[in-house]
C-alpha cells in the first residue's frame, strides 16, 4: 500500500507536466524515428521507469525471502537436534550409575 501511494505522488508532478506539454516532437533511436507528443513521451519513459524499478525491488526482495526461508530451516533443525540432545543429557542422568566390575573386588589369584 506504501508503495502505490508512493508510485501515485512520483507519478502526480509527471502526469501534471504531459498534460502541460502537448507538442509533438522526433524521437530518434540509431536509424528510427517517429513523432509524438511530448508529454506522452515523458509520461511513457516515467511509467517504464517506474516499473523497472519496481521490478528490480522485488526480484531482491525474492532473494531475501528465500534466505529468510533457508535460515528458517536451519533454525528448525537446530532446535530438532538441541531438543534430542537435551533428551539423551537427562536420559544418561536418570540411568543408574554402572559399578566397576565385580572382578576388581576380589584379591588376585596365585
Amino acid at each position: 500500500m506504501i508503495r502505490l501511494l508512493i508510485g501515485v505522488l512520483f507519478l502526480a508532478p509527471f502526469v501534471l507536466l504531459s498534460v502541460s506539454n502537448l507538442d509533438p516532437m522526433t524521437v530518434w533511436f540509431v536509424s528510427f524515428d517517429w513523432h509524438v507528443i511530448t508529454g506522452k513521451f515523458i509520461l511513457a519513459v516515467t511509467i517504464l521507469s517506474l516499473l523497472m524499478g519496481f521490478f528490480l525491488g522485488w526480484i531482491g526482495e525474492l532473494r531475501q525471502r528465500h534466505r529468510a526461508r533457508r535460515a528458517e530451516g536451519q533454525i528448525r533443525s537446530l532446535e530438532k537436534e538441541a531438543v534430542e540432545l537435551h533428551k539423551r543429557i537427562t536420559q544418561l542422568q536418570t540411568e543408574p550409575s554402572s559399578t566397576p566390575s565385580e572382578t576388581s573386588s576380589q584379591p588376585p589369584r596365585n
